[in-house]
């Protein structure tokens, strides 16, 4: 404990430092940390008292200077609607739970960790360099994140053993996942990360040597997506470069032809690469395979939420509390294929769950929320110039892999949250504030193509 009370220690001394120098710079560090920091490294002082996250130690510090710096909440008012309705409907549900306790932490986990993050981050952002800057530090905490997986899997080693006292329930398995609680979350976080390669490289055009390293990096996170051994985040990642494809620009567009082609050599290099993924492919058209069989166990849990919130009408409207699916183990048929029985558990599906712990008005708002961000996303697309939509178009991007992969897992990791809520207020907040910053302000930009995401602040 005493370690890790040394390392949250000189951290937070080193943000602190950061937010006297500048606001920004110290919002874009605690991102920085909370991305890459391990979700159970925390402060335990004893057996009794439950683990002390570090991320919320970092969130402190973001919280305080954010009310001692910014004067108002800049949000979209139909977004605020929504948040407040969010926070209500989850109260409701936390009051009628037969589970106080971990329906409160979930409630807490969605006030802090979601809602707040996501405020703070919005109001913190007043000029299209603040963005950037945050950005530069979040794709440097994606790239060592990617390196620690290459290094994991391929040496056989766990980086993590060297922290003490880390708390991570999943350390004892088999794969690694680096500072993730899972390997599907680590795969979703590397998505964003190699379509934030491509934006890297978009803006660096003319810079030869970042064009050099912006191809290592894209290695790099194929790589580490290839490790996750997931079949979502790769289908999230192909989806976040068909998204900077069609819309990013023409420069990204010879970027991505030009990685098309990376598979297709490395498996006439690595014959055994192709065979893995194409036994994954394989395996999930088989529905009586264990990979085919959770392809259609993620939408069954859709049916098993329905039935469980059809027993009360309040219950349907406002489910059993947050947290609740990990209270809770169900036996039954699958409705897609008669005769087949399986326990339902895991809860491998976000909507599903929501479902089931907010009930219908629950996720009906929640989806709504989603909706507005990408909507809000999109605006700011169709509003901005030609050289700001390819920063625009990752970062909607970003959001949409989080949102796809919802379908695949519950996001329990705070790590991805973050990442997520990052995305989701750059993308709203890119194309609002424009060149000068909002409110008429006289700030200035540096050329955007001097660096990779523009001038230091």
């Amino acid at each position: 404990m005493v370690y890790n009370l040394i390392i949250i220690a000189l951290t937070a001394l080193f943000l602190i430092r950061q937010f006297k120098y500048s606001f920004i710079k110290g919002a874009s560090w605690t991102l920085f940390l909370l991305i890459l920091v391990p979700q159970y490294t925390g402060i335990r002082i004893t057996d009794t008292i439950p683990l002390f996250p570090a991320h919320r130690f970092y969130l402190l510090l973001l919280f305080y200077f954010c009310l001692i710096n910014q004067s108002r909440i800049s949000l979209d008012k139909k977004l605020k609607v929504l948040i407040v309705l969010l926070l209500l409907t989850n109260l409701a549900s936390l009051m009628l739970s037969t589970y106080k306790a971990p329906a409160f932490k979930g409630y807490l986990s969605l006030l802090i960790e979601n809602m707040l993050v996501f405020i703070v981050v919005s109001s913190s952002i007043y000029r299209i360099e603040d963005i950037r800057h945050a950005t530069r530090l979040i794709y440097n905490s994606l790239i060592i994140i990617t390196i620690f997986c290459i290094i994991e899997n391929s040496f056989g080693i766990k980086l993590l053993h060297v922290l003490p006292a880390y708390q991570n329930l999943y350390l004892e398995q088999k794969a690694n996942y680096v500072t993730f609680p899972h390997p599907i979350l680590l795969g979703t976080a590397l998505a964003i990360g190699l379509v934030l390669s491509v934006l890297f490289m978009v803006r660096s055009y003319n810079i030869k040597r970042n064009i050099y390293v912006g191809w290592i990096n894209i290695f790099l996170f194929g790589v580490g997506l290839y490790f996750s051994f997931s079949r979502g985040p790769w289908l999230a990642g192909m989806i976040g470069l068909s998204i900077m494809y069609l819309f990013a620009g023409f420069g990204s567009k010879k970027i991505i032809i030009l990685l098309m082609m990376i598979p297709l050599a490395v498996f006439q290099i690595n014959p055994g690469v192709q065979g893995t993924v194409a036994d994954y492919y394989e395996k999930t058209m088989q529905i009586d395979s264990l990979e085919g069989s959770s392809f259609i166990y993620r939408f069954e849990l859709l049916y098993i939420a329905i039935e469980q919130i059809s027993m009360d009408i309040i219950r349907t409207c406002f489910g059993y509390g947050l947290d609740y699916h990990n209270n809770r183990t169900f036996y039954g048929e699958y409705k897609s294929i008669p005769g087949k029985m399986s326990y339902f558990r895991s809860w491998d599906n976000e909507f599903a769950a929501l479902l089931l712990e907010t009930g219908v008005v629950g996720l009906f708002i929640i989806l709504l929320f989603y909706f507005r961000i990408i909507f809000l996303g999109i605006r700011n697309y169709r509003q901005s110039i030609e050289k700001h939509r390819a920063n625009i178009t990752a970062y909607i991007a970003g959001t949409i892999i989080v949102i796809f992969m919802m379908t695949n897992v519950k996001m329990f990791s705070y790590q991805l949250l973050f990442l997520f809520y990052a995305m989701s207020a750059f993308s709203i907040n890119y194309g609002r504030i424009g060149e000068n910053g909002p409110m008429g302000t006289n700030e200035t930009l540096v050329n955007v193509t001097s660096t990779v995401f523009g001038g230091r602040r």
